[in-house]
């Protein structure tokens, strides 16, 4: 059986108008190793099942599985790494595209550090082809320090390459799956599974901000914050496994509550009729207990008091981003 370098997984869901040029993106590079794509259809509606069918007429070597039901992105990933057969592992959304011949210069920094995981750079493109590079990596760090680099595992899953020995057993792959930003409790753990890590300083992806009905599409105020009952729900069972160390999980935390801030601010000045929805929903976070009593408290006021929640807003995000949910209550 030949030696697979890199397995590349996708996770498909109504994404007919984006995913071709995705699977293009892949199959066009140059790369003297081997990797396998695995796309794994989560019950799409549209023709995207019907067109990765043909795309394989084209690439027999393409893999496609296929849900019964629509289990969601965490469990489609999740799908595509328990077959996955490469050394590394590099998850990519089907509305998004990684950069001409960028592939064989990853895999030879994997190679050379030989890092459990390789954070890059990527750009953003929207439907009228404007770009905006994120070099947040300014240079390269090797290191085994998780919290100095822990800053650059919140959000994607799309911006690193992991080796594909951490990534078995994982409580992300056998949990309960979250209908969005489920990459927070990837990224973190599997930050705590590695051992070293290498930031690369760059540009690998290309991430799409012009589909807003994506896999990854932003959800309602309070649809957020029923998520993010499970992700607590992960973070729980994560902090229990790997009992991480006490700054870790404060930053982790903080990161977590910044958003809740968030969600609530927006109940509170775009939808004020769901108010009481919303602090049932905060109380079935407070349960799980991942959350200290001040942080709890911090939450409550923001609750009570729509001001002081834009005072939070303002220190999470900016003066500008309060000004913002201000104004779009006005317009409303």
């Amino acid at each position: 059986m030949k030696k697979v370098n890199i397995s590349i997984i996708i996770p498909v869901f109504n994404v007919e108008k984006y995913v071709e040029t995705c699977l293009d993106s892949i199959f066009n590079q140059k790369f003297s190793g081997s990797i396998e794509v695995i796309t794994v259809d989560d019950f799409s509606t549209d023709n995207s099942f019907k067109i990765l069918n043909e795309y394989k007429l084209k690439f027999p070597e393409l893999i496609i599985l296929r849900h019964d039901s629509n289990k969601r992105l965490a469990s489609a990933r999740s799908t595509g790494m328990k077959v996955a057969k490469g050394d590394y592992i590099l998850h990519v959304d089907s509305d998004d595209k990684l950069l001409p011949d960028t592939i064989e210069n990853l895999y030879d920094k994997c190679l050379k550090t030989d890092a459990d995981v390789v954070v890059f750079n990527y750009i953003s493109e929207n439907q009228f082809g404007k770009k905006v590079e994120f070099n947040k990596i300014k240079k390269e760090i090797f290191t085994t320090d998780k919290y100095e680099v822990q800053s650059y595992f919140f959000g994607a899953c799309w911006n690193k390459i992991v080796k594909r020995s951490i990534t078995k057993k994982m409580v992300y792959s056998y949990s309960e799956a979250p209908k969005s930003t489920e990459d927070l409790i990837y990224c973190s753990e599997i930050l705590l599974r590695s051992k070293t890590i290498c930031l690369y300083p760059e540009l690998i992806y290309c991430y799409s901000a012009n589909n807003t009905n994506s896999i990854t599409s932003l959800s309602k105020a309070n649809d957020y914050l029923r998520n993010q009952q499970i992700i607590s729900r992960n973070l729980k069972k994560i902090f229990n496994k790997y009992n991480p160390q006490i700054e870790f999980k404060n930053n982790l935390l903080l990161y977590f509550e910044k958003w809740i801030f968030r969600s609530i601010c927006q109940v509170h000045f775009w939808n004020k009729n769901e108010l009481i929805v919303t602090k049932k929903l905060l109380e079935n976070i407070f349960s799980t207990g991942i959350l200290e009593d001040k942080r709890i408290k911090k939450i409550k006021k923001s609750v009570n008091n729509k001001l002081v929640c834009l005072y939070y807003i303002t220190n999470y995000f900016s003066l500008r981003y309060a000004l913002g949910i201000i104004f779009k209550s006005l317009m409303k």
